[in-house]
């Protein structure tokens, strides 16, 4: 998806996804993600692990990024009644590991999530 949002600054999204059936039950999937905005490119690259017969799965995510400090862990799940109506959905918490990592006193006083469908 593209759209001109000002004489000289194009808005840009795109996403490929491919999921594998590993038996009729269990899935392996990866999502590529990227945006660019105002503020530059965003890009995800996600896996993620599904269970469950259609027209429902759910499964753990996992956001994949060279620095590990970024790892993003979550929850995803989707009901497909037909090959072309899906409504999916995910949290992710933000960097969980982050307060037993540091050794320094910064910290999440919370447990940071992101929500999204």
């Amino acid at each position: 998806t593209g759209g001109s949002i000002s004489a000289n600054e194009f808005y840009l999204v795109q996403e490929a996804n491919f999921r594998k059936a590993l038996d009729n039950r269990w899935g392996f999937g990866y999502r590529f993600l990227q945006d660019v905005d105002f503020e530059g490119p965003l890009t995800k690259n996600l896996v993620q692990l599904d269970y469950g017969t259609p027209p429902w799965r759910v499964g753990p995510v996992a956001e994949m990024d060279a620095f590990k400090q970024d790892l993003d862990l979550g929850l995803t799940g989707e009901w497909a009644p037909s090959d072309r109506h899906a409504l999916k959905a995910w949290a992710f918490f933000v960097d969980p590991l982050y307060n037993e990592k540091t050794s320094s006193q910064d910290g999440y006083e919370r447990r940071a999530v992101t929500w999204s469908a």
